[in-house]
């Protein structure tokens, strides 16, 4: 998936336009299921509203995130998480079933490679997968994968999260969530850690909308405030996430008294969708820092949860209670079209600079090719280990083993011996804005418009 979204990084704005189809994939793909599982006699553009509508409240963050991993996980989960409950009633040959065992690999694979949060819904992914192969040597199987992958993310986790060469992002990565070494300081200090992340987590969700520092790297940068309708529809976004832990409290207790009072195994969706919730309250817990990138994996986790559980709340609730639902829907999809329409009357003033800038790239990546040429380094992978800002990657990419001046240069750089790296790891050039060059290297520049080149000798 990384090689198609990468293939050519000479336009990063591509990596938006595959965001926007990825985005409609999982809209479209949420409402085939949703409508065969939950509503089907309902037109098929009314479940494709009453999906969106949620995922467009006051942040847009699969259209603007570029190839976050959150997107990915989403996609892994939603698939693998509903292949169960379509497949139900069928029980698989043999040959099936090793097919659905090696399909579930791969979706646990990409999960726990994604990020480490996807640690927290693998027991989502996992269960479904149990339930789709329903042979015992198969889940064996799967389940051994599964932990190999598990024991991978750590390990690099671990490893990113224990940088020697730089005590600053140690820190700056360990503020972020609660480790397990975090127990050596007590119980009851890391339950207590656990406790206030949730109360964080109720704070950020009343302030979800855009802030100034998102503005400027996702949107035009506006200089004027949220206007009152925008402000509203931002306000509605708790009062839904509020609406789906209620449904899905509804959902399990129901789903509870059926087992209970029948002694009938719960529903496929309704445990996929429990153990979906287990893992949204364990990122919850763990994670101290809140901003949009979450929104944009735990409102869609929410929603799948709420998607699973619903046939077993439908079929136990009156005919009123579809009357209200349908209401709910009718006022989400109004919000979600105010919260729209308010983020472009206010963005649309600064968005000529904003496109103008991004129709400029091609004739600033003309002033990099010509100060490389100059500098002597070749564009191709003859080249390795250069230190490049955003602009000079877009020309330089098909390099081997790049590095980011931010990553050495910049913010996460704090700390670092800067001149220790470079020679330790034989970097071989430095290309981009002049202002991010060493000073102790100006003697050896090459600058065109702007554009400076430094060619290191080994």
């Amino acid at each position: 998936m990384d090689a198609a979204l990468y293939a050519d990084m000479t336009n990063p704005q591509i990596l938006r336009y595959w965001a926007i189809l990825i985005f409609w994939a999982i809209i479209l793909y949420s409402a085939w299921f949703a409508r065969r599982t939950v509503c089907p006699h309902t037109g098929f553009l009314k479940v494709i509203g009453a999906v969106l509508a949620p995922l467009s409240l006051a942040v847009l963050p699969f259209q603007l995130v570029m190839n976050r991993p959150e997107q990915g996980l989403v996609v892994a989960i939603l698939i693998g998480c509903t292949t169960p409950v379509l497949l139900e009633g069928r029980r698989p040959n043999t040959v099936q079933a090793w097919g659905l065992a090696a399909f579930y690999v791969l979706l646990s694979w990409t999960v726990t490679a994604t990020h480490i949060k996807g640690l927290f819904f693998l027991p989502a992914l996992l269960a479904a997968g149990f339930i789709a192969v329903r042979k015992w040597l198969p889940s064996i199987v799967l389940a051994a994968a599964a932990t190999f992958g598990v024991l991978e993310t750590l390990k690099l986790w671990s490893r990113r999260t224990d940088c020697p060469e730089s005590s600053f992002l140690v820190e700056v990565f360990r503020s972020l969530s609660i480790r397990p070494d975090d127990l050596a300081n007590g119980v009851g200090q890391f339950i207590g850690r656990v406790g206030s992340n949730f109360i964080d987590v109720a704070r950020y969700w009343t302030q979800v909308g855009f802030q100034q520092e998102y503005e400027s790297e996702w949107l035009p940068s506006a200089a004027s405030q949220p206007t009152m309708l925008e402000l509203f529809s931002n306000a509605v976004l708790p009062t839904v996430l509020l609406l789906g832990l209620m449904s899905c409290a509804v959902g399990v207790a129901l789903e509870l008294k059926r087992t209970v009072t029948t002694g009938v195994v719960p529903r496929t969706g309704a445990l996929i969708g429990f153990l979906l919730i287990v893992g949204i309250i364990g990122v919850v817990g763990f994670q101290h820092v809140k901003n949009f990138y979450e929104a944009g994996l735990l409102f869609p986790m929410l929603g799948l949860a709420v998607l699973l559980l619903l046939p077993g709340i439908i079929s136990q609730m009156p005919n009123s209670f579809h009357s209200g639902a349908r209401a709910i829907i009718g006022g989400l999809v109004l919000c979600a079209v105010i919260s729209q329409l308010t983020l472009i009357w206010r963005f649309q003033g600064d968005a000529a600079d904003w496109w103008g800038d991004i129709a400029s790239r091609a004739s600033r990546q003309d002033s990099v090719h010509d100060v490389i040429e100059q500098c002597g380094i070749a564009n191709n992978s003859t080249t390795s280990r250069l230190i490049l800002d955003e602009l000079s990657y877009t020309v330089l990419w098909r390099t081997r083993e790049p590095v980011l001046e931010r990553y050495l240069l910049g913010w996460y750089g704090t700390g670092i011996d800067q001149s220790k790296v470079i020679r330790d790891r034989n970097v071989s050039g430095i290309v981009g804005d002049c202002e991010m060059i060493p000073s102790n290297y100006n003697e050896n520049v090459i600058a065109k418009d702007g554009y400076c080149c430094v060619k290191l000798t080994k």
